[in-house]
């Protein structure tokens, strides 16, 4: 049975037109789309009643992209099974959907899954992000829920789809929120938020963990930033769930395919299973984008080179770090889990810019769902210039 349930709510962020030619600024420019309604999405129960497909109208990012990549945060039970696929939009071609990852807690009968994988000449999939040789400015996203007895759309809280492309294709639309937001945001008492977001340090109380105190957390850099971040929560907040260990973020996390615990998007859906917490990926266009959320509170997991950033001539080596502040100079402040020596630690502003341009600037941002709206919003108002 197929329905087309009414009018969405769809709030386009995170867009941000450069002009700078700074070498500070990346050379990739990124559009946020999320939905906390899916009113508009086509919506078909399978036979058994047990399954459920929703499937997006066309989104237009509005500039070519070429990589996608979806995160979502949903509230069902441990037995549902969801799977998300993303078809991009070629010119004069019928759309195809790709899978873009299979997500649940539980382990049986379904389990987590990716792919690295290229299907065609045009389209890879690189576990967490769909790559195209070839931009385009649409695509449509499907998501399936499947083997759990009466699933509602309301299982899927939160989508976010994060589009980004060389700057030199894109052509960015001005942004228009859909809701205007609160002209301010709550911060800790111990954290003040300072008048000039660049000149007054700034450290926000985010505990500080070592992935080398487990015996098999060589790997765990991603599940120890993600911990990081939650605990941080759970302190800030007084809530004791969010107050999880190491151990328990890496096996929820896992990526059985990819042999890891390095998802962006499995990372993201985690802490997305908590209630009243919006997680998502997404990409930045500078250093200040990260600075505005710290000093909104907000610490931010960056995707960097783990060689750059100790300052060796060389990338690779894929790292997970938790931005926690600021020095006077704009240096940042990091949680570094791969160290049980100095976790916490300034890096040199370049040092750190040249490692994370290796992820083109990805970042996992947790905050509460009451200051997403206030967040998006103060990242478009973000200066231009780093």
């Amino acid at each position: 049975m197929k329905t087309t349930l009414g009018v969405a709510s769809m709030l386009a962020a995170g867009i941000f037109s450069l002009n700078s030619a700074e070498p500070s600024v990346s050379n990739w420019v990124s559009v946020l789309k999320t939905f906390e309604s899916f009113t508009q999405f086509d919506v078909e129960t399978g036979p058994s009643g047990q399954d459920l497909t929703l499937t997006s109208p066309l989104i237009n990012l509005g500039f070519p992209w070429s990589e996608a990549i979806l995160s979502w945060n949903t509230s069902a039970p441990d037995s549902a099974q969801f799977e998300f696929e993303a078809a991009p939009q070629f010119e004069g071609v019928a759309p195809r959907f790709y899978p873009m990852g299979s997500w649940g807690l539980a382990k049986e009968p379904y389990r987590r899954k990716s792919l690295k994988q290229e299907f065609d000449p045009q389209v890879s999939i690189d576990t967490d992000t769909l790559v195209l040789k070839q931009p385009v400015t649409s695509l449509r996203v499907r998501i399936k829920i499947l083997g759990a007895q009466t699933p509602t759309p309301n299982w899927i809280k939160f989508l976010a789809v994060s589009c980004s492309g060389p700057k030199t294709q894109a052509s960015i639309p001005s942004p228009n929120p859909a809701t205007p937001p609160p002209k301010t945001l709550e911060s800790h008492p111990r954290e003040p938020l300072g008048t000039s977001p660049a000149r007054e340090p700034i450290q926000l109380l985010v505990p500080a963990l070592s992935q080398l105190d487990y015996p098999d957390g060589k790997a765990w850099c991603s599940p120890t930033s993600l911990t990081m971040t939650l605990n941080y929560w759970g302190k800030k907040l007084h809530r004791e769930d969010l107050l999880v260990n190491v151990p328990r973020t890496a096996a929820a996390v896992f990526d059985p395919d990819w042999g890891g615990t390095g998802n962006w998007s499995f990372n993201a859906a985690f802490a997305g299973t908590f209630p009243g917490m919006r997680a998502y990926v997404t990409r930045f266009e500078m250093l200040a984008q990260i600075e505005t959320c710290v000093r909104l509170g907000v610490p931010v997991i960056a995707s960097v080179s783990y060689n750059r950033l100790k300052g060796l001539d060389k990338g690779g080596s894929g790292h997970l770090v938790v931005c926690i502040g600021f020095e006077q100079n704009g240096d940042p402040i990091l949680n570094d889990p791969g160290t049980s020596v100095e976790i916490k630690r300034s890096i040199p502003k370049a040092r750190f810019k040249a490692a994370w341009a290796e992820s083109k600037n990805t970042v996992y941002i947790i905050c509460p769902e009451e200051q997403h709206k206030s967040l998006l919003q103060s990242l478009h108002d973000t200066h231009a210039g780093d």
